[in-house]
């Protein structure tokens, strides 16, 4: 058994999986999540390839993100697990390969879409869930609610007060890929959240949070600046707010929302506990 990993030279080898693995999406769905890599994302390791590199039998695209939310002792690099396939032949091999990639030290890996085969595996593999569902909130009425206690800086003035210089590239990065970034101000104290921008139904302006960092212990949690961050995407036109329910109790949102998505995520490792980040993701790069 073999696995290769391989970046954005392999291409056409990937191409031609993805097409096998996935016939309901067109080969332009991934020529343009693999352009968004290209232009503005990890290029030199993106997937694991199982066997003959020239002609493999499965295909697990691994997607590096320099933040990670932790110290680096405990984690240098996340990196996000999806649109795994393994020709039916091959199948005994599956677990094998996941078991395989997920065995790098010093990494924290996430499975933000995995299908219920997979997530029948996960478990075994210390991978646990680091959601309760995905939440959607209608931002006119959020919007409404008392805020006054916070601020909420634009996407320049954010990246200008991020001091992490890392994370102010992948703050630049996701601008440039059509995300909308902010900051959550409160008594000066700033952090920035990421979001992706969707079109539901086609027609539904909606924006996902995908980067939502801790606050530290003598601060609120930062979703109590929901109906401030709901005010200002009102203002940019977005109707709806998506977010993970927090497993956290005293995270959980109280605010009026719905339920939309009951299917956990998962991580395996020193995962940022009580955020969310899903940075450089597939809901990024084939704006899932």
């Amino acid at each position: 058994m073999q696995l290769t990993e391989v970046g954005l030279d392999a291409e056409p080898v990937l191409l031609r999986l993805m097409s096998v693995a996935f016939p309901d999406r067109p080969s332009q769905f991934w020529q343009d999540g693999f352009a968004r890599m290209s232009a503005h994302g990890p290029s030199r390791h993106i997937a694991w390839l199982l066997g003959d590199p020239e002609n493999p039998d499965g295909v697990m695209l691994a997607l590096p993100n320099p933040v990670t939310g932790v110290p680096s002792t405990q984690a240098t690099t996340q990196i996000n697990l999806s649109s795994w396939y393994v020709s039916e032949d091959k199948r005994g091999q599956a677990l094998w390969m996941l078991r395989k990639i997920a065995s790098r030290k010093n990494t924290i890996f996430t499975d933000l879409t995995p299908t219920e085969s997979v997530v029948r595996m996960l478990p075994a593999l210390g991978f646990k869930p680091v959601s309760a569902g995905l939440v959607r909130l209608f931002v006119p009425q959020v919007a409404r609610r008392n805020h006054s206690n916070w601020q909420i800086l634009n996407d320049s003035a954010t990246i200008e007060h991020t001091t992490d210089p890392v994370l102010a590239g992948a703050l630049r990065d996701h601008r440039q890929l059509g995300c909308m970034v902010a900051g959550l101000c409160w008594q000066g104290r700033c952090f920035p959240v990421v979001l992706a921008r969707r079109w539901r139904r086609g027609l539904i302006p909606t924006a996902e949070i995908i980067y939502l960092p801790v606050a530290p212990a003598d601060m609120p949690d930062l979703r109590d600046a929901i109906p401030a961050l709901a005010a200002h995407l009102l203002r940019s036109g977005v109707l709806f707010l998506e977010l993970e329910q927090a497993l956290q109790t005293e995270r959980a949102l109280t605010i009026p929302h719905r339920l939309v998505n009951p299917n956990a995520r998962y991580a395996r490792g020193p995962y940022l506990q009580g955020g969310i980040n899903h940075l450089y993701s597939e809901f990024v790069f084939f704006k899932l």
